[in-house]
C-alpha cells in the first residue's frame, strides 16, 4: 500500500483497485499527511455517506496527540473551505461535524459550536446543533453546549425537540 501511495498510484490498475480510500487516507494520516487523509475520507464520505461514523473515530484517534490535531484541524478547515465554495451541502456538513468534534476533542468546544452554527438554514444546521449540543454537554461542557441549545431553539420553532433543547 505505501509503495502504491509513494507511486503516486501509478501501479498496475489490478493493484490500483486493491487501494481503498480508507486504507489510503488511514496511511496519509499515520504519516502526518493531513491534507491527503482528509481528501481520501471525503472522497469516501462521498461514496460512502454511511461510513462517517467510522471516518470520525478514525480521526479522533489521529488527533491525539496536540500536533496531529492541529494538522488534522488544519486541514479540516481547508477541505471546508473548499467544499463550501464548490456547494456540495452533504460534504459541507459532514465536514462541518467531523472539524466541530475534532475541535471539541482538542478542548475547543467554542471553535466548534463556531462551526456547526456557520452552517447556513438547509445545510443541517440545524441538526448538527442540537448533535454538538449533546455531545458538549456530555463532555463536560456546560456553557457550550447551552449556547448550542439555545441557538438550536431559537432557529427551530417547530421542532419536537424544541423543549428538550430549552430544559
Amino acid at each position: 500500500l505505501a509503495l502504491l501511495l509513494a507511486a503516486g498510484r501509478s501501479a498496475p490498475a489490478a493493484a490500483q483497485a486493491e487501494v481503498q480510500a480508507w486504507d489510503a487516507a488511514q496511511l496519509h494520516a499515520q504519516q502526518g499527511e493531513y491534507d491527503a487523509a482528509v481528501a481520501e475520507y471525503v472522497d469516501l464520505l462521498r461514496r460512502e455517506p454511511y461510513r462517517y461514523d467510522q471516518v470520525e473515530t478514525s480521526l479522533l484517534h489521529v488527533g491525539e496527540t496536540p500536533a496531529s490535531a492541529q494538522g488534522m484541524a488544519r486541514a479540516l478547515g481547508a477541505a471546508l473551505e473548499q467544499e463550501r465554495a464548490a456547494g456540495d451541502e452533504a460534504v459541507v456538513a459532514a465536514l462541518s461535524r467531523l472539524a466541530a468534534a475534532c475541535a471539541l476533542q482538542r478542548g475547543q468546544a467554542q471553535e466548534g459550536l463556531e462551526i456547526v452554527a456557520g452552517l447556513p438554514d438547509g445545510q443541517q444546521g440545524e441538526d448538527l446543533l442540537f448533535w454538538y449540543a449533546a455531545r458538549c454537554e456530555a463532555q463536560g461542557h456546560p456553557g457550550v453546549a447551552a449556547r448550542a441549545y439555545s441557538l438550536f431553539a431559537d432557529r427551530e420553532q417547530d421542532s419536537p425537540y424544541l423543549f428538550t433543547a430549552l430544559l
